[in-house]
């Protein structure tokens, strides 16, 4: 759940390291299944989760108001493309 969560916001696993107070090596065998999560990390990712702020993907206002911004500024519009490559690289 927790990975799910991470993907969907674009957070890096180094910066979800960081908030849950575990080395980012250590927190990518938790994730890809390699060592079991300790009833401890099982609490903070529980808080984490319940803590998380809604996706803005969820928020339709937010979205179109985004398209529209997008659709008025060409500075916006390279924006994106540059980090939509960056993305995909």
């Amino acid at each position: 759940m927790i990975e799910s969560k991470r993907r969907e916001t674009l957070m890096s696993q180094a910066e979800l390291s960081n908030l849950l107070k575990v080395h980012q090596g250590h927190l990518s065998k938790i994730l890809a299944g390699k060592v079991p999560i300790s009833k401890k990390m099982r609490l903070r990712m529980s808080k984490l989760l319940s803590a998380w702020p809604p996706s803005a993907s969820s928020d339709s206002a937010l979205e179109q108001e985004l398209v529209r911004a997008i659709r008025r500024s060409t500075e916006f519009q390279e924006f994106i493309r540059a980090a939509l490559k960056m993305h995909n690289s």
